[in-house]
């Protein structure tokens, strides 16, 4: 697969399953209930059956400003099967958005430059401009649940985030469940 970025990042020998923690180690996934929110608000556009276009690989746009972490989820993106388009801040992600026109977006809330919520809110406009649905939304964050729902994700992870759980997110987002 493809992968776009304007930085280099080496991406670490040990699998994702066993990411290790900048200490050194594994991390431990906490077990809490908000690790993980799912909104319930589905993806734009779903429903019914699938278009040859949701069985295609997806334009996933990765925006993370941390490059061990952008490096974990463009590999998992990459991993289902999709193409991986990775920016290091909210406004490297807002001109590949426009470029790319990615069909689901992993984004962090703090980014330097442009954050998040306001990368969701310009690419929703974008798409609103256009006439053509916006792309799914994914939130995965250190920062707060509020501003993460306010800004519209469809689904919401805490850092460290659950890679199967991300996994079983995009499949539902990119209408892939079948693949």
């Amino acid at each position: 697969m493809l992968l776009v970025e304007s930085r280099t990042w080496r991406p670490f020998d040990a699998g994702l399953r066993a990411w290790p923690a900048r200490a050194g180690g594994p991390l431990a996934l906490p077990e809490e209930p908000d690790v993980f929110k799912d909104t319930g608000r589905p993806a734009p556009g779903a429903g019914g059956e699938q278009t040859p276009a949701e069985l295609e690989p997806a334009i996933v746009l990765v925006a993370e400003d941390d490059d061990v972490i952008a490096g974990a989820l463009a590999l998992v993106v990459e991993d289902a099967g999709h193409v991986a388009v990775v920016a290091h801040d909210g406004r490297e992600a807002l001109a590949l958005a426009r470029r790319y026109h990615p069909r689901l977006i992993i984004t962090d809330l703090v980014m330097p430059h442009l954050d998040g919520a306001d990368l969701i809110a310009a690419v929703r406009q974008d798409a609103a401009t256009r006439g053509t649905t916006p792309p799914a939304v994914v939130v995965v964050t250190a920062a707060g649940r509020a501003r993460a729902e306010e800004a519209g994700a469809n689904v919401i992870f805490f850092k460290p985030f659950d890679v199967e759980r991300l996994e079983a997110a995009m499949r539902r987002l990119l209408g892939a469940d079948e693949r």
